[in-house]
C-alpha cells in the first residue's frame, strides 16, 4: 500500500509518559493503513527507548512504526532531520510526544488534502487536551493572506512558529532542502521556510491536533538557552531574507519581530521566576543585547504591550540585588497582563440594521469625526454568537499588535488588566436594527433614519440557546436605532427580553411622538426605563431640530408615561448652536414646569456629537440649564460622557469667557468656580471621575478628600493616590457630595436614604 502520511516524533526522556504515547500510536495505525509513524529518540538517557522497542517489535503493525535513536541529545529538529531522511508519505506531520493527533480530525483532514491538488502546506486547528470542544487557531486571518502579507505576519511574529499543526508535503522540503537546525524553537525558522517556499497554502479549520499542557515542555520552560535558540531562528530568518535582498521590504516586520521576541520572553514571569538570579541576569543581558543589534535608532516604540516592555527592559538599569528583581517581576507582570480595550469592546455590543458594531462613541481625530466602530459589516445573513465572539477578539487583536484600526486617537482606550471571560458576555446591548423613525432629527446620523430594516433576525440571534446564554447577566438593553417602538418585533421582543432577563436593566430611547402600550405597560417594571430627548423649549426650534411640530405631543405623552412610573424616565436635552438661547432654555423649563409630574423625572445634559469643540454660548447654555433645574427642584440631573468628554477640552480661556458670560446675564452662581475653594467627596470612580481629575480646571484649584463606592463595587483602597471608602464614611464628614456617573446616577442619588445621608449634602453646582 502506497503510504501518503508520515507522521514524526522526536522523544526525550518520556518514560514518564511514554506508554500513552504508544498507546496512541498503536490506535493509529490500526485505524489508517496509509499512514506511517517514524520516532527518533534524542538520545534519552532513561529506559524510554527500550519500551519503545519492546512495544514495537511485538505489535501487530510494527511495520507502520520505526524507531530510531541518535547517540546525543541535540534538541527535537535533529531528531525530525533523521526522520525525514527515513520517509516514505506524500505528506509529513509532525506530533510531539506527549501529544496526540485527533481521530476524527485526521480522517477530516485526509478526506480534505484528497480533494485539493496543488497543495503545499495545509495549516489546521488544534485544541487543548482539558478542553477538548474549544478550537484553537490564532493565526487563521494571517493564514489566508496572500503570500507576501502573511510572511510579513509571520517575521512579525504574528503567527505561530510551531510546525506541529501543519501537514508539509514532503518533496517541498527535499526540493529546497529544508532542514530543523539543533537546539531549541528550531521549527520557527524551518516553518518560514516551508511557507517561504510553498505555491499553495490551504487552512482546514478542523480540530487535527490535541495538546498536552505538561509542566517541564519546552513551551513551558525558559532558560538561557531557549532564549539563544530564538535569537538563532530570528537572526536565520533574518539571513535568509538577506540573501533574497529583502531585508529593506520587510525591515518594519523584523523590528516588530524582534520586539515580539524580547517581549514574549520577559513577560512570562512565571517561568522566569524558576531560573535562578544569575540566570535572569544573563536572560536579560541578552536580549538588550539583541535589541541593540537589531532595532535601528530611528525605530519609533508606540504604547503597544510588548513595545512597553521593550522599553522597560532597554531602559531598566542591570539587576544588582533580589529586591531589584522582585521589583522587576512586578513592574513586567502589570504591563504584561495589561492590555488596550475599552469598556463598550470588553462589554457591551450595539446591532445595526446591516452592521454590527463595538461602540456608539464618537470622537474627533484630526479634526475628522470617528468612532461607532463596526465589528461586522455588510451583513446580508443571519450572524452567529460565535461570529461576534470572534469580531472582537479580531479587534481587540489588532489593537494590541500595532494594528491600524477603526479605534485609533479614541479618548475612551485604557491601557489596564481586562478579565479574559469579558468577551464571552455582555453586559450592555444596544437594538438598533432598524432605521424606521417618525422624526427626522438635524443631528441625527443617515445610520438611524432612512426606513432601513434588519437584514439579518436579530430575533433569531437573540433568542436562540447561544444568544440566551450570551445575554445572561446583561445588565442593560437599549432600544434604539430609529423608533424602537415602530419596529416589527418590538411588541414581542420586548416582554420576551424583559421575562429572559428579569434583573436586566430595559432604557428605551423613544421619542414618545407616538404613545406606545407596550412601553407603558413595561414602565411598571422597576428595571425598564424610557429616554426621550425633547431639545426645545418652543414649537418653532422642535420642529427645525427635530423635524416635525410634536413638542407637545411628545410632552403629553411623557406625562402620560410618567402617570405609570416618572422615577424611571429620562428627559434628555442634546444642546446645539440653534437651541441653546436663554429664551429657548428657559421656555424649556417653563413647560416642564406645566407638566408637574415631570418633576420626578431624570434630565440628562448633552451635545451635538458632531461638536468637537464647543462654544462660549454652548457651554454657558450647559451651566444655565444644569442650574435652572436644580433650581426648580428637578433632584436628577447630570452631564453625560459625550458632554463631559467635550467640557473636558475647555482651557483657562474658555473658563473666563464663560464666567463672563454666565455673570452679565446674572446666571455666575449656577457655576462651580475654581476660586471658591470647596473640596469635595466624590461618589464614584468610573470614567466620569478620572476625566473630571484629569481635565476639569475645578479641580486645578480644589481636591478630593476620598471617594466612595457602594462595598458591591467595591474594588481598590486607593484610587490615583486618594483613599477610597464605603458610604458609611461620608457620615464622618460635613464635606459636599459630587455624584460623578451619567446612567447610575438616580441610582446613586436614591441610595442616600439607605446610608442617612441627607439630599441636602448633594454639590449642586456645575463642574466644568
Amino acid at each position: 500500500m502506497t503510504i501518503k502520511y508520515s507522521i514524526i516524533t522526536p522523544i526525550y526522556n518520556a518514560e514518564r509518559y511514554v506508554k500513552e504515547f504508544i498507546n496512541h500510536v498503536i490506535t493509529f495505525t490500526t485505524e489508517f493503513k496509509n499512514i506511517e509513524w517514524i520516532i527518533v529518540d534524542d538520545g534519552s538517557t532513561d529506559n524510554t527507548f527500550k519500551l519503545l522497542k519492546h512495544a514495537f517489535t511485538s505489535a501487530k503493525n510494527n511495520k507502520a512504526v520505526s524507531c530510531f535513536r541518535l547517540n546525543q541529545n541535540n534538541g527535537p529538529g535533529i531528531a525530525r532531520n533523521k526522520a525525514i531522511e527515513n520517509a516514505k508519505g506524500e505528506w509529513l506531520l509532525f506530533v510531539d510526544a506527549d501529544d496526540q493527533l485527533e481521530l476524527s480530525g485526521f480522517e477530516q483532514l485526509n478526506t480534505y488534502i484528497s480533494r485539493y491538488t496543488g497543495v503545499d502546506i495545509v495549516s489546521y486547528s488544534w485544541s487543548l487536551n482539558n478542553k477538548k470542544q474549544y478550537k484553537i487557531k490564532s493565526d487563521r486571518v494571517s493564514i489566508t493572506k496572500i503570500k507576501n502579507e502573511m510572511l510579513a505576519d509571520y517575521i512579525s511574529l504574528k503567527m505561530d512558529g510551531s510546525v506541529i499543526f501543519s501537514a508539509i508535503k514532503r518533496s517541498l522540503i527535499s526540493k529546497h532542502n529544508i532542514k530543523f537546525a539543533a537546539g531549541f524553537h528550531e521549527d520557527a525558522d524551518f516553518l518560514f521556510k516551508c511557507y517561504w517556499y510553498a505555491k499553495k497554502i490551504q487552512l482546514f479549520d478542523e480540530i487535527v491536533y490535541i495538546k498536552n499542557s505538561r509542566e517541564n515542555s519546552i513551551v513551558n520552560s525558559t532558560s538561557y538557552k531557549h532564549i539563544l535558540g530564538f535569537i538563532r531562528a530570528y537572526e536565520e530568518i533574518k539571513f535568509f531574507l538577506d540573501s533574497n535582498n529583502l531585508l529593506t521590504t520587510f525591515k518594519h516586520e523584523l523590528s516588530e519581530g524582534a520586539i515580539s521576541i524580547i517581549a514574549t520572553r520577559i513577560k512570562g514571569v512565571h517561568l522566569l521566576k524558576k531560573c535562578s538570579f544569575e540566570e535572569v541576569k544573563q536572560i536579560l543581558s541578552e536580549l538588550k543585547l539583541f535589541y541593540k543589534e537589531h532595532i535601528s535608532d530611528c525605530f519609533r516604540l508606540n504604547n503597544t504591550q510588548y513595545h512597553k516592555l521593550s522599553h522597560y527592559l532597554i531602559n531598566m538599569e542591570p539587576l544588582k540585588n533580589k529586591d531589584q528583581l522582585l521589583e522587576f517581576f512586578d513592574k513586567t507582570q502589570n504591563i504584561a497582563s495589561s492590555l488596550w480595550s475599552c469598556k463598550d469592546l470588553e462589554d457591551s455590543l450595539f446591532l445595526a440594521p446591516d452592521q454590527i458594531r463595538a461602540c456608539c462613541k464618537r470622537f474627533f481625530v484630526s479634526n475628522e469625526l470617528k468612532g461607532d466602530v463596526v465589528l461586522i459589516n455588510n451583513i446580508t445573513q443571519n450572524v452567529s454568537v460565535q461570529d461576534i465572539k470572534q469580531a472582537k477578539q479580531r479587534l481587540k487583536t489588532s489593537l494590541n499588535d500595532g494594528s491600524k484600526t477603526d479605534c485609533d486617537g479614541c479618548p475612551y482606550l485604557e491601557f489596564k488588566h481586562w478579565q479574559k471571560e469579558n468577551l464571552e458576555r455582555i453586559k450592555y446591548l444596544s437594538l438598533e436594527q432598524h432605521s424606521v423613525c417618525n422624526l427626522r432629527c438635524i443631528y441625527c446620523d443617515d445610520k438611524y433614519y432612512g426606513g432601513k430594516k434588519s437584514s439579518y433576525d436579530v430575533k433569531k440571534t437573540l433568542t436562540s440557546k447561544e444568544g440566551l446564554k450570551y445575554l445572561q447577566g446583561c445588565q442593560t438593553i437599549v432600544w434604539g436605532g430609529g423608533e424602537p417602538s415602530l419596529g416589527k418585533d418590538f411588541d414581542y421582543l420586548l416582554p420576551e427580553l424583559i421575562n429572559n432577563s428579569p434583573t436586566t436593566t430595559q432604557r428605551l430611547l423613544s421619542n414618545s411622538v407616538k404613545f406606545s402600550t407596550s412601553i407603558a405597560k413595561a414602565l411598571h417594571k422597576t428595571n425598564v426605563k424610557l429616554v426621550t430627548s425633547i431639545d426645545a423649549g418652543t414649537e418653532k426650534t422642535f420642529t427645525n431640530v427635530r423635524g416635525k411640530n410634536k413638542l407637545n405631543d411628545v410632552l403629553l405623552n411623557l406625562a402620560q408615561y410618567a402617570k405609570v412610573n416618572s422615577g424611571n424616565i429620562t428627559i434628555k436635552y442634546i444642546l446645539r448652536e440653534d437651541n441653546s438661547s436663554i429664551v429657548e432654555i428657559t421656555s424649556f423649563i417653563n413647560k416642564l414646569i406645566s407638566q408637574p409630574i415631570l418633576r420626578g423625572c431624570s434630565y440628562q445634559i448633552s451635545c451635538d456629537f458632531k461638536y468637537d469643540i464647543l462654544s462660549t454660548k454652548l457651554i454657558s447654555a450647559a451651566v444655565l440649564l444644569y442650574g435652572f433645574l436644580i433650581s426648580n427642584n428637578y433632584s436628577t440631573v447630570f452631564y453625560d460622557d459625550l458632554l463631559r468628554a467635550r467640557l473636558a477640552k475647555i482651557n483657562q480661556n474658555d473658563l473666563a469667557a464663560v464666567e463672563k458670560h454666565l455673570e452679565l446675564h446674572g446666571f455666575d452662581k449656577f457655576l462651580a468656580s475654581p476660586s471658591m475653594k470647596q473640596d469635595l467627596i466624590i461618589w464614584g470612580i468610573g470614567w466620569q471621575t478620572k476625566y473630571l481629575l484629569e481635565n476639569s480646571l475645578y479641580f486645578n484649584e480644589n481636591k478630593v478628600a476620598f471617594f466612595v463606592v457602594d462595598e458591591e463595587y467595591f474594588t481598590c483602597n486607593e484610587y490615583k493616590g486618594i483613599p477610597v471608602y464605603t458610604p458609611e464614611r461620608i457620615l464622618h464628614s460635613n464635606l459636599p457630595i459630587l455624584i460623578s456617573a451619567s446612567q447610575g446616577y438616580e441610582k446613586i442619588r436614591k441610595r442616600l436614604s439607605l446610608y442617612n445621608i441627607p439630599e441636602e449634602r448633594l454639590f449642586k453646582k456645575a463642574i466644568l
